[in-house]
């Protein structure tokens, strides 16, 4: 399991840097006329974050299992 651990771990900073990186763009985007590249760059961001959490709630599920086994 300790695989899953370094995996874990690596996706859980993964996660807090594309945190960061949408909510400093968030802050960058002007509130009238928001070009487009910068919506497309924030959708991109935040599918990634989707991408994330879920793996690290399959990676979650796993553990609680091997747990229970």
């Amino acid at each position: 399991m300790k695989g899953k651990a370094d995996e874990r771990e690596k996706l859980a900073q993964r996660l807090k840097k594309l945190e960061e990186e949408r909510d400093d763009l968030q802050k960058r985007i002007p509130p009238h006329s928001v070009p487009v590249g910068m919506m497309m760059e924030l959708e991109e961001i935040e599918d990634e974050i989707e991408r994330v959490k879920e793996r690290l709630k399959e990676l979650d599920e796993l553990r609680k299992g091997h747990l229970l086994s």
